[in-house]
């Protein structure tokens, strides 16, 4: 089971992969078979959880690494280096790294497992440090004394890049319709107008399709 907190000492990449809806699942198919076949593999990986947006357009890789000299060592492969090239052929990628700076779950800790059931939401904040940083903390706050209390809310994380300028969260619903139930929520309209007067946002909506964790040690 995959594991976000600030306390798990861990670089997670955030990997969305713009494509046309009927390469979705191809973009899907062959992350997964490459990470399956060669990168869970590879020194200080830890997981990598594979989401399709559900209007078609995106496919978006969370994965964890022990350290970003492991990250930096697993692109320097000949082998995971040679997939790029047929990802970029297909969709248009945004990549960041990030470490996790804070979480609020219903039951902690917040986790991601294909037997969750849950609809993910991510939404990628930008714009400058300070300003984020306000956001952030406008954000938290709301989550830890509203938002958490909210029927279907399951969890909410939060990462910020290196240099500062984007902070993503990763937010888990029961489902489609208890997310809309909470946007219609006039509490989350101030709440939403306070972040967007400092900060631009962007969200999807996913659903998780496959989860890939390291082999564990051999004794």
């Amino acid at each position: 089971m995959v594991v976000i907190s600030p306390d798990n000492d861990v670089v997670t990449g955030l990997i969305v992969q713009n494509c046309p809806p009927d390469k979705q699942q191809f973009l899907l198919d062959y992350n997964v078979g490459e990470t399956e076949r060669l990168i869970k593999h590879l020194p200080g990986f830890v997981s990598a959880s594979f989401h399709k947006s559900l209007d078609g357009q995106r496919m978006t890789e969370y994965v964890q690494w022990r350290s970003l000299e492991h990250f930096q060592a697993a692109r320097e492969n000949p082998e995971f280096h040679a997939h790029i090239p047929v990802v970029a052929a297909v969709a248009q990628v945004e990549w960041d790294l990030y470490r996790v700076i804070g979480s609020v779950a219903a039951s902690p800790p917040a986790t991601i497992a294909t037997t969750n059931d849950v609809l993910t939401v991510i939404v990628v904040l930008s714009g400058e440090p300070d300003k984020l940083a306000q956001a952030f903390d406008i954000a938290a706050g709301r989550t830890d004394s509203f938002i958490r209390h909210l029927p279907g809310f399951v969890s909410a994380s939060w990462h910020r890049n290196r240099d500062g300028t984007r902070v993503a969260e990763y937010i888990q619903w029961r489902s489609r319709d208890h997310f809309q139930a909470f946007r219609a929520n006039p509490d989350w309209s101030s709440h939403v107008q306070e972040v967007h007067a400092l900060v631009h946002a962007e969200f999807s909506m996913y659903q998780l399709c496959h989860v890939t964790e390291a082999q564990p040690v051999q004794a």
